[in-house]
């Protein structure tokens, strides 16, 4: 994957991604920092999708770092059996019946969700790297510094973003992200029952909830809109007020 160059100290900007990387959806991304001289390491995995690749910082100037994403790693056979075990029972099923009666099939298809596995992969890599760059030329750590964001970051927040645009943004952030909180609260109870009735009926063998969410509100950069744990909040307060029965469907 490719090599960014960031004006910006190490230390800074890894402390700058690990609060990026904690503001994430719950449950779209999981990390463990491996801290190394000159070096953060960041080990990126999804509870279902396992592994994802490593997001590595580097220092390679005074004030200047680098930021690549790499290390991914191939699909293999027991992690693709594992994977529709514990996510797609229906489709491991299938697989395990033709285990038994065509194994000619069964390598077939076992190929075929092996490639499936990886496309998933794939696109939630780059999905987290869209999201990661869009968040940090908005961060507020570039008024601190007088390099400016590196042109070449600035196609992450859209084909019309320049620096000036990009100093609005951060200018203008914490009525920004109050407009996005108000505009959440929009929706109706109404609506919120019936997204928790349409999930309710959902084959949960053939969908995430993630995938639901992002189906149905949408995302920015990675981010839901609607976050499973505001969702899970919809539930248990319309359960609670007695206008929802997860029983009647």
């Amino acid at each position: 994957m490719a090599i960014y160059e960031i004006p910006l100290p190490i230390d800074v900007l890894i402390s700058t991604t690990v609060d990026i990387l904690q503001r994430f959806a719950p449950g779209y991304i999981e990390y463990s920092l491996e801290n190394i001289p000159g070096m953060g390491n960041f080990h990126l995995s999804q509870n279902e999708l396992g592994f994802l690749c490593d997001l590595t910082i580097r220092k390679i100037g005074d004030g200047i770092s680098e930021i690549s994403f790499g290390n991914t790693k191939t699909v293999t056979n027991t992690e693709t059996i594992e994977y529709y075990k514990q996510n797609r029972s229906k489709k491991y099923k299938q697989l395990e019946n033709l285990k038994k009666e065509h194994l000619l099939e069964y390598i077939k298809q076992l190929r075929d969700f092996s490639k499936e596995l990886a496309n998933r992969k794939k696109q939630h890599i780059e999905s987290i790297v869209q999201g990661y760059f869009s968040r940090l030329i908005k961060e507020r750590i570039w008024t601190h510094y007088e390099t400016g964001i590196p042109d070449y970051l600035l196609s992450f927040g859209g084909e019309n973003m320049t620096q000036e645009s990009a100093i609005d943004k951060l200018n203008s952030s914490i009525s920004h992200l109050k407009k996005n909180k108000k505009g959440q609260g929009k929706l109706t109870d109404k609506q919120k029952l019936e997204a928790l009735i349409k999930w309710d009926r959902t084959d949960k063998g053939q969908m995430l909830l993630e995938e639901f969410l992002d189906n149905e509100f949408g995302n920015t950069g990675g981010v839901l809109t609607v976050a499973k744990s505001t969702f899970h909040g919809w539930r248990k307060k319309l359960r609670d007020e007695g206008f929802y029965n997860p029983q009647e469907k």
